[in-house]
């Protein structure tokens, strides 16, 4: 029964997929001059429209709406009116030539021609017997034109995703699972941009059973680009049977062959460049004024120690004086009191462990003498592994102002993250696995990276152009890793939490 629906849920998604594709109908809106250039614009009928509504109306995002229009910001409001430049929309909104009362030169007689996108996943080579999905009731299907292949090239406009979805398994584990919804909020991204651009043809295939048969795939081998499963002998395995297209590590954070492959692009930040952002943005922003505190328990596992031994170096080198604090077991007041810190001023304490089982053994005490020092400011720098803190802990850093480094935004609860979540319970009828990072959100931003990159250039990957996409949980600013390597991501999160609720973040 278990193997049946999945595969009805390969089958049902490659139905969905393909009438998204031709469902695009074109929205047109009037046109005014606004300071002598051509604007679309647009009226809200009653004040219970809202930006995300317009957003799916118009086939435009949320983000562009606010960029163009920024008193939509805290919602609409009837009576306003929102303005978008015809030159940067015309692509996707048409003119309503009745409303109008400028006339707009020029004009396209056709737009972008609407982006099919086809999904295909394969467990193996053996044929498999599928109910077929009901029947839409626009029959139309899109005519894929697959575009010339060229030997010892990549297909234009092509993206194969490789991941161990186990679709031939009755009992599916927790980590194929994961990466089912990473190829979920994939498949939702290109849904999102279906209408925005040229044809991108996405195929993905389960390589739990093996490599070899997936691999000797012309489709697979010319993709411009390959999404590799969390497998660090993958990348390799893939250059030997000849794949032409870059290989994209975004599952196995560890790897490090982008230092020696031009072909590999890691988009996960590494440890040493993590900490080195992480202590220049702690040097130049936090510790000028403050009295740096290092913290460790004696008694403990002290997991952070070469991140703090890094700080110390470099704190000493910048010749900022810091305090040591060593404590046993759990941390007192007593201890507190003993290591002479200032009453008043501003007080930044670093610990050497990131657990939230270490957390909750110092945390109450460093709260409590907050509270006990009115006149005190006080900063806990910390850790990745924080914005997994909920409930009690979460609260905790809170009232600390709690600033860490993470390759990941924390803004979970946020509206975009909202909006995804959402689409994802739509789209597959239950949400997305918790786990931090979220790999629906993963899945989703690394597709619409990808989308939007080969978009930008004729169909190739080219990691390093346009040079940052800020995604909702991740943002992708791929740097060369040397002469002889491939490329990297460079962007790191600072994550603020402000009192009581919410997160300032910024990307450095």
């Amino acid at each position: 029964m278990k193997k049946r629906i999945v595969a009805r849920f390969a089958s049902a998604l490659m139905a969905a997929l393909f009438f998204a594709s031709v469902a695009s109908a074109e929205v047109k809106l009037p046109v005014t001059l606004v300071n002598g250039r051509e604007c679309f614009y647009y009226k809200p009928q009653s004040g219970s429209e809202t930006v995300y509504g317009l957003s799916k109306r118009l086939g435009l995002t949320r983000e562009e709406i606010v960029a163009y229009n920024p008193s939509v910001a805290d919602g609409l409001r009837k009576n306003m009116t929102l303005y978008f430049p015809v030159s940067d929309f015309r692509d996707r909104i048409g003119i309503d030539a009745d409303g109008s009362d400028a006339v707009v030169l020029d004009v396209p007689s056709e737009t972008l021609t609407p982006v099919k996108i086809m999904s295909e996943v394969e467990a193996d080579d053996k044929p498999r017997t599928v109910p077929d999905p009901p029947e839409p009731e626009n029959t139309l299907r899109p005519v894929n034109i697959q575009p010339e292949v060229t030997p010892n090239t990549v297909r234009p406009y092509t993206i194969a995703v490789l991941m161990p979805f186990a679709l031939a398994s009755e009992d599916v584990a927790r980590p194929a699972k994961n990466v089912t919804d990473f190829y979920k909020g994939f498949l939702i991204a290109a849904d999102t941009l279906a209408s925005r651009g040229d044809t991108v043809f996405v195929s993905a295939y389960d390589t739990a059973g093996g490599l070899d048969a997936i691999l000797s795939k012309p489709e697979v081998r010319e993709a411009s680009v390959i999404v590799a499963p969390d497998d660090a002998a993958f990348p390799l395995e893939a250059l030997r049977a000849g794949a032409n297209g870059y290989i994209l590590n975004t599952l196995c954070f560890g790897d490090t062959l982008y230092l020696s492959q031009p072909q590999v692009v890691q988009t996960a930040v590494p440890h040493t460049a993590m900490y080195s952002k992480a202590v220049d943005y702690f040097i130049k922003n936090i510790a000028p004024g403050t009295v740096p505190v290092i913290m460790s328990n004696t008694e403990g596992r002290n997991d952070k120690e070469a991140f703090t031994a890094y700080l110390c170096d470099r704190l000493a080198r910048e010749q900022i004086p810091y305090k040591e604090l060593k404590y046993d077991g759990t941390l007192t007041s007593f201890e507190l009191n003993d290591a002479a810190l200032p009453a008043a001023g501003k007080l930044v304490i670093v610990p050497s462990a990131g657990s939230i089982g270490e957390f909750n053994r110092f945390s109450h005490a460093l709260n409590n003498y907050r509270i006990a020092n009115p006149e005190l400011e006080m900063v806990l720098f910390g850790y990745p592994e924080w914005i997994s803190f909920r409930g009690d802990a979460e609260d905790m850093l809170h009232s600390l102002g709690a600033v860490i480094y993470s390759r990941f935004s924390g803004d979970y609860a946020g509206f975009s993250a909202r909006c995804i979540q959402d689409d994802f319970i739509r789209w597959y009828g239950s949400p997305m696995i918790e786990s931090i990072p979220s790999y629906g959100l993963l899945g989703y931003d690394t597709g619409a990276m990808l989308i939007k990159n080969l978009r930008a250039n004729k169909g190739l990957f080219r990691p390093a152009y346009p040079s940052e996409y800020r995604g909702i949980q991740s943002t992708f600013r791929l740097v060369p890793a040397g002469e002889d390597g491939g490329f990297v991501n460079d962007a790191l999160y600072i994550i603020r939490y402000l009192p009581v609720t919410g997160t300032d973040e910024i990307v450095l």
